[in-house]
C-alpha cells in the first residue's frame, strides 16, 4: 500500500513467498494477517464490488470494464471471444 511501512510486514511477506512447506507458509500468512489487523493500514469507507446473478444460458456476454467493478452491457459485450 502506498505510504504504509512496517518492517515486520515486509519480512513476513517475503518469508511466506519463499516458503515451500504449506504448513509453515500458512503460519507465516496467519502472523502477517495478525500484524496487519493490529496496524489497520487501510480502512475503506465503502466497498465498491457487488454481486450479480444472471443466467449464462440466456446471455453470457457481460464484460468487466477497466476501473469499473459492475457488469456492463457495453460494446465489448458484442465482440466474439
Amino acid at each position: 500500500m502506498t505510504g504504509y511501512q512496517n518492517p515486520e510486514v515486509d519480512r513476513l511477506a517475503t518469508e511466506q513467498l519463499r516458503e515451500s512447506d504449506p504448513a509453515k507458509r500458512k503460519q507465516l500468512v496467519a502472523e502477517l494477517q495478525r500484524v496487519l489487523a493490529e496496524d489497520v493500514p487501510c480502512l475503506p469507507l465503502y466497498y465498491t464490488t457487488s454481486y450479480s446473478v444472471y443466467r449464462p444460458a440466456e446471455y453470457d456476454g457481460w464484460m468487466f470494464m477497466y476501473d469499473h467493478h459492475a457488469l456492463t452491457h457495453s460494446k465489448l459485450s458484442y465482440l466474439a471471444r
